[in-house]
This record gives C-alpha cells, structure tokens and sequence, in this order.
C-alpha cells in the first residue's frame, strides 16, 4: 500500500516508497520466502500492536486520573525499553575482560619511551587476525584504524602503499599484496612489526614469535623521529603523486600553495652526525631533543593536524605539513628541544565559555543570597563589620583572580612568551601614571568620610575634579617617558598604542576608584566588590574575542576602555541609589589642601609600585620582552594572593582610623592580631606554592613556561609572608598619622631594591629580580618596625609568629615526605598536618583569634538563621 502511495503521489512519499522498496529488496535476500519472513516479524507485530494499545490506555488513564496514568505511561515506556533492549545485549563472563594475549605481552616487552614504533597486520581473504583497534587497548600503536574522522590526507598516503578497498575515509585496511611490504612509504611510518598467520620471504622482515600467529620485525622501519637538511617544495596537488619520486629518508616534501612548480632548497648531500632523541612521548605532547650540524628540518612521522603547535625553547616555530600526512619544523644548526603540544583552539574556547557562564551563574547566585540572608550589624558589631567588608570584597577578588587566571591559560598560550611580557610592560608602564593621577586622593577620601560622613559629597566631587586634572597633567609625561623609552628601550609601536588605550581607560578608572572608595567610607565594600567582578567577566568575554580575532594585547587594551566606562556608570547609579546623590561643589582651597595632605599618601603608593614592579621595567631592556612574559607568569600568583592582606587592611582602615584617635591600646591589640591572621593564612600558602609551582606553571600558562616561570615562582612566593605583615604595618602606620615616615621608609626600600637589580639583574635575570623582592620585603619592614616602636608600641614579634612557625615547618616536612609518592596526597596531608600543628601550640588559646573564629563561624550563623526563620527568638551571639 505504501509503495502505491509513493508512485502516486509526489514530495516525500517518493523517498518513502523507495526506503520500502529497498527494504523489500533486503528481505528477499535474508529470507527464503514470504512464510518465513512473517514467521520472523510476527512476534515484532505483536509487541508493537500490544505496545500501542498498552500506551493508548495509559494515556486515557493520564486524561482522567491524573498523576496515576503519569506513572502508568512511564511505566508502559520503560517496558517498551526493557523489551527492547534486554536481549540485544549479549552478557559475557567478566574474565574474558581481563585475559590477555600472549602476543600482546611480547609486544608490550618491546616497548621503550625512547623509540617508539608502530605495527599492522597482514592477512589472507577472509582473514580478520588483530583487528583495527583492538592494539589501543593495549597501548600499541597501529597504522591500521577504524574511524568515521580519519583525515583524507592519511587515507591518501596509504592509498599509496596499498589501495584501501574498504570503507572510504572510514577505515585504514591491513595489508593483503606482498609486495606492499617492501613499499619505502610503509618503512617510512615507523612499521617495525608485522603480525600475520602468513609465511614471509621478503627481505628485510625478520621472524621474531611464533605462537598464536606470527611477528615479523621490520629491519628497514624509519624512526619515530629523524633530521632531514634537504626539501623539495610542490603545489598541493602534487604531493600523493610526489611521495614515491624522492628518498624520503633524507629529504622532506613540503607542500607550498604559491608554488607553480617543484624546487628543491637546502644542502642535499649533508647528513646528520645523529639522531633525534624522543624526551617524551604522550598522546598531546612530544618532546624532542636534537643537535643539527647545519639548517634542516626535524620530521615526526606523527598525523599533522590543526590544533597541534610546536615550540623551539621558548619560540614558537610553524609545523609543515611534511610528506604529505606528517609534521615538520625548520630548525637552524645547534642543539634544539623541540616541544610539540595538541592545543586546539576549539577545545579551549568551549573550556573558556563553560567557565564564564559557571562564573556568572555564581555571581548571580552569591547576588541572590546576599539580598536574601544578609542583614547589616548593629551598632558595637565592629567584628562582624570588619568580617564583612573583608571577606566580601576578599572573595569577589579572589574570584576576578581565578577569572583572569582562567584568561591567562588562554592569553598566555595565544600571546606567548614575548607577547606576554609586551602586555605586562604596558601595564607596569601605565602603573606608574596611574598613582601620579589618583594622588593618594581615594585613601584620603576613605579615612576622611568614615570619621564625618556629612562632608562625604565634598571629598568625592573634589577628588573627582582633582583626578581630572592630575590625568590631564600625566598625558604630556607619559609621552615623554614613552618616547624617551621608544627612543632608548626599543619599546615597540603595539606596545606603544597598547599604552594609548590604556591611558583613556585609565580617566575612567580614576572616577570609579573614587565612587569605590565612598562605599568604603560607609564600609558597604560589598557593592564595588559585586560589580568588580562583573567587570572581570565582561573584560575576560570580550578579551578572548579580540584574542580570537587577532588583536593581541592591543585589542585588550581596547576592553579595558570599553569595560572601565561601564564600570563607573554603574558604580554612580549604585552610589545614587544606596548613599546620596553626588553634585558638584568644587572648592579650590580645599583641592589645595586635599593635595598637600595626599601628596604622602601618592608619594608612598609611587614608592610602593616602584619598589615592587621596578625589575619589570629594567628586564624590559636588559632581558627582552620574552624574560618579562617568563617573570610575569610567576607573578600572576603573587598578585593574586596580594588580594587578601590588600582587602584585609582595607576593612580594616575605617577602624583602625578611629581607634587611632581614641584607644590606641585597642588598635595595639588589632594590629597584633591581625599579624597573627596575615601569618597563618601566608606561610602555609607558601609552603604548598613551593611544592605546586610546576604544575601551577604548566596549568597557567604551559610547558613552554618552564623552568623559568616555576623558579620564579618558588623564589617569589616567600616575598609573601613578610609582604602581608608590611601590608598591614603600612595602613596602621597611616591611622596614626606617620604617612610622611612612610615616605622614608619607602624610599630605603626602592633605594635597595632599585640599586640591587641594577647591579644583579643584568647577570643572573629573573632569578635576581625574585630574590630581591624578598629582601627588599625586609629592607622596609626594618624602618616600619622602627616607626612602630616609636609613636605606637613594641611588638612582641616572637610571641606572633613562632605559632605559625612552627605549625608551618610540620607542614613542610610532611609535604617533603609525601611529594614522592604523590603531590596531591602531600597536599592533603599537609594541610591536615597544619591544621593539628595549630591546635597543638594552642594557637586557637587566644582570646582575640578565638572570637575572631566564633564570629566567623558558618554553624552558628545558619543555626540563628534556622530559628530566625521559625520565628524564634535567635541565640545571642557571645
């Protein structure tokens, strides 16, 4: 009937009809007549007829019954599934899983990391000895396969030692033709054995086991790797019927678009004293060391394909297309370690993507919970404030940091090394514009608005009017110092406009800085803290398409722009709708006396940056860009961890201010226990960065970034412990007015700091940069101490820190212990040995971190919101 239908009418009944057609056609040939055919399909008949009743009653039963016919149509659909598949699916002893073949062992015993190799088979009609695939079970490499994406490329190399009689582009075939063993192409892929039930004479193979069936070892089988100092360049077209013309033993064939016609380039009678050496070998990275006497090519008979990308060192270098199906890089004579690394950008961007909506679905979710659960302290609960302003806006940081470090996996790989370090000199370099524009004016309007919120409008709308100008003064600076750099630094044109776009955005960054600081003053951190991190989103979005489109670091300078406009409209609309209203009232004496009370606090931020960042700008010239992007990597991880003393002080600030004023013995106390926080949270961060910073390297930015980026990193990472106690020290000393002292002190810290990178920089590199972090770290906490002793107290040091001390060495021996079995179980056990070590020094004993911790605790909040949410009347916090 069907088929009467489909000659009769048009459109999809003709497709129809020929699907039944062809069906009919398949019957004829698997049955002997019409009897057995329906003997066949009348039990399928009756199951799909019962099936359809069976569904038709349980949707009548859905219409009237409800939720009792729901359960009846899922019923009568898991049958329908059961019924299906129950025995389709054949069942097997579990041993048959675990028995292995005898000629799969002897293999395996073949194997070595150093040279590896492949193998086929070779097989009579009808024959299926070791099927496709069957050797990647096992771990072995075959030439054979059985796939629906194996590239045309390959299939037509192979077409060349044997045609491929079997599913096109779907699967390689074993060989069948004698002669095919004796095809230099087959050699060429490294096939260095044989299995076969055949006997074979062909010279060259080798009878190596006979058991179950035979191996015979290629004696003639090409390494995995070899150097090649001659090629012969053709059109595309030409190269399937190019591979039998030339030894491609000592020649290379490369195809080239624009060539009209073959020509050869390269020395054809050098020959290389020896061989490449395989360092690694793992399916997305092959590492490659070789020493060439004169130019040349190092082939790698492994698939070319897209995604796939070669460094020399720490240079990129561009993959050939090699012989056809196989992959090349131009080498220059010398000792090379050739990395070749699987990094396709698809991968990547869909890896990128997840993580942004993941990120933004938490953003939402910690936006929701924060209106829902959160209500503000009442007067006296300074902890709960300070817990608050500290661990709120500490987290949205350290959430941008793990936003941008997630950037970095992809900036840093699509940049490189070079590009890289040209990124963080714009940086560095607009750094120093951007203190000489801010003028200290956001600190000052934070310690001023939090003693006397009344006078809040006219600090900001002055700051405002003062940032302005003070940008407008820095841009004929700026293109002093850049011409002055351009003209002796060798600073080059995209860096140049990357340092342009900077610059605009960094007018709007000055007035959002400043809204920032109000709600600091009002000590609701939380908003700019919200908002910064929808920023991050948004600059990581667009940054990975100006990435993707090819714009380099210039295009995320044009973000910047783009992300710090929307930043300061909606930080203004946030500061409407939660302070005041901002207006002008600008008061040129007051804008004097601002800047002369300021000028310490800019003196001190500039001496500050200089004091951290000035390797940056002396490795530029001495050591090129590539250095700075190797030193750079590191030091992502220590401006991440900078949030936490940075955040800490700042919620802290507005306090100390006032304490400062009337209870110095309550600040004393503050402080003290904020080195005994600082310490606890720094010295074990330290501890495990030392054993993690490999693998933090080779996750942030790659291989290529090691060992330089992992031995800066193991140095920098114990700048941070004294780091933190100076962050704080430094906001302490500004609560009790001795920023001037800071400038002092400052100045003793960038003098050594700047005199010893100097003198040491243009020896040892960054290694010399990363040691004197640290001790510049100590050459400024030597004067703050002095400070301290002076106008506020004697700190008892010993008392503060031989608790963490302590608790940290047991850290560190535990890890040191376990890193050789494994370096996550070092972590673990580290961590928990830590943790004990604290109990055991009683460091959990002192009253301060005791109610520090009883505040912080998520129990006792979540039981107070339980009984709030009953309604009853919530335990009072001790």
């Amino acid at each position: 009937l069907l088929v009467m239908v489909g000659v009769a009418a048009p459109g999809p009944f003709i497709h129809l009809g020929e699907r039944v057609l062809a069906a009919a056609d398949l019957a004829r040939a698997a049955f002997a007549d019409g009897r057995a055919f329906w003997s066949y399909q009348v039990v399928n008949l009756l199951k799909f007829g019962g099936l359809l009743a069976l569904s038709g009653a349980a949707l009548l039963w859905a219409r009237r019954r409800g939720r009792g016919g729901q359960v009846a149509l899922v019923t009568v659909l898991a049958f329908d599934l059961w019924l299906y598949c129950h025995g389709f699916y054949g069942a097997s002893r579990p041993a048959c899983l675990s028995f292995r073949p005898p000629v799969v062992d002897f293999l395996r015993s073949m194997q070595t990391p150093e040279e590896p190799w492949r193998f086929t088979t070779f097989i009579a009609p009808g024959e299926k000895t070791f099927n496709a695939n069957v050797g990647m079970y096992y771990g072995l490499q075959d030439v054979r396969g059985y796939d629906s994406i194996i590239p045309r490329q390959y299939v037509e190399y192979m077409e060349r030692i044997e045609p491929q009689d079997e599913l096109l582009y779907n699967r390689i075939a074993p060989l069948s033709d004698v002669p095919s063993l004796d095809s230099p192409l087959l050699h060429l892929l490294g096939v260095r054995y044989l299995l076969t039930t055949q006997t074979i004479t062909n010279t060259g193979w080798t009878l190596v086991y006979d058991d179950e069936v035979k191996i015979y070892r290629n004696e003639r089988a090409a390494p995995r790797a070899f150097i090649v100092h001659s090629a012969h360049v053709v059109p595309p077209a030409w190269v399937s019927l190019s591979l039998t013309t030339y030894d491609l033993r000592r020649t290379v064939l490369l195809a080239d678009r624009d060539a009209p016609t073959a020509y050869a380039v390269g020395c054809q009678d050098c020959v290389s004293s020896s061989q490449p050496a395989i360092i690694s070998y793992r399916p997305n990275e092959v590492v490659i060391s070789a020493t060439l006497d004169a130019p040349g090519w190092l082939v790698l008979t492994d698939s070319y394909f897209s995604g796939w990308r070669a460094y020399d060192g720490e240079r990129e270098v561009p993959i050939l297309q090699a012989n056809g199906a196989f992959r090349a890089v131009q080498l220059e004579a010398g000792a090379h370690t050739v990395r070749f690394r699987y990094s396709p950008l698809s991968v990547r961007i869909g890896l990128y993507g997840s993580f942004l909506a993941a990120m933004a679905l938490a953003l939402l979710a910690g936006a929701w919970a924060w209106e829902r659960f959160y209500r503000e302290a009442g007067e006296g609960e300074d902890v709960h404030r300070v817990a608050k302003n500290s661990l709120v806006p500490m987290m949205a940081s350290l959430l941008n940091k793990g936003i941008d470090f997630a950037f970095a996996l992809l900036r840093l790989r699509i940049l490189s090394p070079a590009g890289e370090g040209s990124y963080t000199f714009a940086i560095v370099f607009i750094g120093y514009f951007e203190i000489l524009s801010r003028f200290g004016l956001g600190t000052l309007l934070t310690r001023e608005v939090a003693k006397d919120r009344a006078h809040a409008n006219r600090y900001f709308a002055n700051t405002v009017a003062l940032r302005a100008l003070l940008w407008l003064v820095s841009l004929p600076l700026m293109l002093l110092v850049g011409f002055l750099y351009a003209r002796f630094g060798s600073m080059s044109r995209d860096e140049a406009l990357a340092i342009f776009l900077f610059a605009i955005a960094l007018f709007f960054q000055n007035v959002a800085d400043a809204v920032s600081a109000v709600f600091n003053a009002y000590e609701k951190m939380e908003y700019p803290a919200g908002l910064s991190t929808g920023v991050a989103l948004g600059k990581v979005a667009l940054g990975a398409l100006v990435l993707l489109w090819g714009w380099g670091f210039v295009g995320l300078a044009g973000v910047s722009v783009v992300m710090n406009v929307v930043q300061v409209l909606v930080l203004l609309l946030l500061m409407r709708q939660h302070l005041f209203k901002a207006h002008v009232e600008t008061d040129a004496a007051f804008q004097r006396e601002m800047l002369v009370t300021s000028f310490p606090l800019m003196i001190n931020h500039l001496l500050a940056t200089v004091f951290f960042r000035v390797d940056v700008l002396i490795l530029k010239p001495v050591k090129g860009e590539a250095t700075v992007g190797l030193y750079g990597a590191a030091y992502k991880f220590i401006d991440g961890l900078n949030v936490i003393p940075a955040y800490f002080t700042l919620a802290i600030f507005p306090i100390m201010s006032r304490l400062a004023h009337s209870a110095r013995d309550s600040l004393v106390r503050a402080y003290i226990l904020s080195l005994r926080l600082l310490l606890m949270v720094s010295l074990p961060v330290a501890v495990a960065t030392t054993f993690l910073a490999e693998p933090l390297i080779l996750i942030l930015g790659g291989a290529q970034y090691l060992p330089a980026s992992r031995i800066a990193l193991q140095i920098l990472i114990w700048s941070i412990p004294i780091g933190f106690i100076n962050s704080v020290t430094q906001y302490v000393l500004i609560a009790i007015d001795q920023q001037r002292f800071l400038t002092r002190a400052f100045v003793i810290g960038v003098t050594f700091n700047l005199v010893a990178n100097l003198i040491f920089i243009p020896r040892y590199s960054y290694q010399a940069a990363a040691v004197n972090t640290i001790l510049s770290e100590i050459a400024l906490l030597l004067p703050f101490y002095y400070c301290l002793r002076q106008h506020l107290a004697r700190i008892p040091w010993l008392s503060v820190a031989w608790q963490p001390l302590a608790a940290t060495g047991a850290m560190a021996l535990a890890m040191g212990a376990l890193q050789p079995i494994s370096l996550l179980l070092a972590l673990l056990v580290g961590g928990i040995v830590y943790l004990v070590a604290l109990v055991m020094v009683g460091t959990f004993r002192d009253a301060d971190v005791a109610l520090v911790l009883g505040k912080l605790n998520p129990l006792a909040r979540v039981r107070r919101w339980v009984m709030g949410m009953r309604g009853e009347a919530p335990i009072a916090p001790e």
